[in-house]
């Protein structure tokens, strides 16, 4: 493990708690920072019991690469369900292999307490990013992998924005030249993305952000009834009727676990589905998906069959705690009348109310009429640049280019999406650090406070386990 560097995060501290330096006060949190990107090893099976006048080392660990970030897909599973983003970090294998992901160089920013008394470690916080390559060269644009902000930032909700914004202090101090973060925020918690940046003391680097309204996500009721009762008329009519309809004309049954009766590896059986689907994917990709929810941790696909024996619609994604997300869903040519994907929507739905599921969600969101139902939710894009040349021509450069050829912004890339808005204004400010002694948190300190209770709660998680 290399050499570890200290800094005050002074814009962490709250104006009536930033304490003295010299203080002698054991009630602190030291915040130590890697000079070097490096893996680290598994943190599942640590202890951590953190106790008043007991310090802790809160330390930001870079991970880079898939086979080094896969490793502790475990670990990132686990805090996901304890901090209330279930299923967010499922699938990690598939979303890495997606072909977004795939051109890019993956950087897993981890944040772990230390106890110094004990000498263990705990996963409380994590950001996931992406950073641009050409070829083999990298080019310090790091990015978001994902625009609705599920998968990025996980710990909880009250440190978000802390995590956020000292993942871009990490990245940039290492050698990015530009960091786009995006993260779910409630606007009711009363934290903004620059809460944590409120002393802007070093004018070296330079910040812009932006806050989008998402919709990806469906409150399940006690009962399908009370289910329905939350959508639009129109909507439930087409659930019920459409469903109705087709079990009259083609009489079918609905199987929760398709895997056990489509063998992953039966190649044969994947092509004949894919060939039948009214959107038919290249082989390779089709084969992926359904291996991946079937196969990964906590995946699903479930499905419509007919009474002679052939597959009308399938969906797979993944589950955690309460809560369903949906990552893909194949409909069977030649039905496009009695609209498989309603019917299927309308099966599923209910067989997860029955299972006691409160949330099911969908990766990216979905067209179907029901999303006028989700709660509007909120993503913060966070950027920011080097005051340098090169960030500067990335930043200008950028924007007019996509509003020149409107086609480059349906190409996935976030970075250059959230760059092109004409509205973000550059502002200076420091949101990294001073090279001088430890910051030391006051216990009353909401940070301060929000850090205890998360590696606490963990350590609480892990015992459960």
């Amino acid at each position: 493990m290399p050499s570890s560097r200290k800094f005050v995060l002074d814009a962490v501290l709250e104006p009536d708690v930033a304490s003295d330096p010299d203080s002698s006060s054991p009630d602190i949190l030291d915040f130590t920072l890697p000079t070097s990107v490096f893996s680290h090893t598994s943190l599942e099976n640590s202890e951590l019991s953190l106790r008043a006048n007991h310090p802790v080392l809160l330390e930001i660990q870079i991970v880079s690469g898939r086979e080094a970030i896969l490793s502790h897909a475990t670990s990132l599973e686990d805090l996901a369900g304890s901090s209330g983003q279930s299923g967010a970090m499922h699938g990690l294998a598939y979303f890495l292999d997606q072909e977004y992901a795939a051109r890019k160089l993956p950087h897993l920013v981890c944040f772990v307490s230390s106890d110094m008394k004990v000498g263990c470690q705990r996963l409380i916080g994590s950001v996931l990013l992406f950073e641009y390559r050409a070829g083999s060269w990298k080019t310090g644009c790091i990015s978001t992998g994902d625009s609705s902000g599920v998968r990025t930032v996980i710990g909880p909700e009250s440190l978000r924005s802390y995590f956020a914004a000292a993942a871009c202090s990490a990245l940039l101090e290492h050698r990015a030249r530009i960091v786009l973060v995006s993260f779910k925020q409630d606007p009711e918690s009363g934290q903004s993305p620059l809460s944590t940046l409120r002393r802007p003391q070093l004018a070296s680097h330079l910040w812009t952000s932006q806050t989008r309204d998402v919709q990806d996500r469906l409150a399940l009721g006690s009962t399908f009834e009370e289910t329905l009762s939350r959508l639009g008329k129109r909507t439930r009519t087409h659930l019920r009727s459409f469903r109705r309809r087709l079990e009259e004309e083609v009489p079918c049954d609905f199987f929760s676990d398709v895997a056990a009766l489509i063998p992953a590896d039966d190649c044969a059986s994947l092509e004949r589905l894919n060939h039948s689907s009214l959107k038919p994917l290249p082989q390779d990709i089709f084969n992926h998906q359904f291996r991946s929810t079937a196969q990964l941790s906590g995946g699903f696909v479930s499905g419509l069959r007919s009474k002679d024996g052939i597959w009308l619609a399938l969906v797979g994604g993944w589950r955690q705690n309460d809560t369903t997300w949906i990552q893909w869903q194949m409909n069977s040519t030649g039905y496009e009348k009695l609209s498989l994907g309603t019917v299927l929507r309308s099966f599923f739905i209910e067989h997860e109310v029955a299972r006691g599921t409160r949330w099911l969600a969908f990766h990216g969101g979905t067209s179907h009429s029901m999303h006028h139902a989700f709660p509007v939710e909120h993503v913060v894009d966070l950027v920011v640049r080097r005051s340098c040349l090169s960030s500067a021509l990335i930043a200008r450069v950028i924007p007019p280019l996509f509003r020149k050829f409107s086609s480059l912004a349906a190409r996935g890339n976030f970075l250059a999406d959230a760059l092109s808005d004409r509205s973000l204004r550059w502002s200076s400010a420091s949101l990294l650090v001073k090279t001088q002694s430890p910051a030391r948190l006051s216990p009353q300190s909401s940070i301060a406070s929000d850090l205890a209770r998360a590696a606490q709660t963990e350590s609480v998680h892990a015992e459960s386990r």
